[in-house]
């Protein structure tokens, strides 16, 4: 799903009610290059799934799907920093 608007209108408080009562990873990302991006991400899906997990971040999205069986969800916050940090990511996503 992609929520998509103007900026300061409540969309991360929307994600973020939406997300609060299910399994989730919940990733913000940030005007850094593509790897720092990665880095993070896979950060939050150790914290989460508590095992060692690293990599490309569609990489580390293959995983999680291999790894957990129950629904989660996943959600990419200000994803234009992801698509600025490598501009191959939707395609590849």
């Amino acid at each position: 799903m992609i929520i998509y608007g103007r900026r300061r209108v409540g969309k991360t408080r929307l994600l973020a009610e939406f997300a609060k009562d299910k399994p989730h990873i919940y990733y913000i990302a940030t005007e850094f290059p593509y790897e720092i991006i990665s880095k993070e991400f896979s950060d939050s899906v150790k914290e989460f799934l508590h095992m060692p997990i690293s990599g490309d971040l569609v990489e580390v999205l293959d995983a999680i799907a291999d790894i957990y069986r129950e629904r989660l969800l996943i959600v990419l916050d200000e994803f234009q920093y992801i698509v600025d940090g490598d501009p191959t990511f939707p395609s590849r996503l």
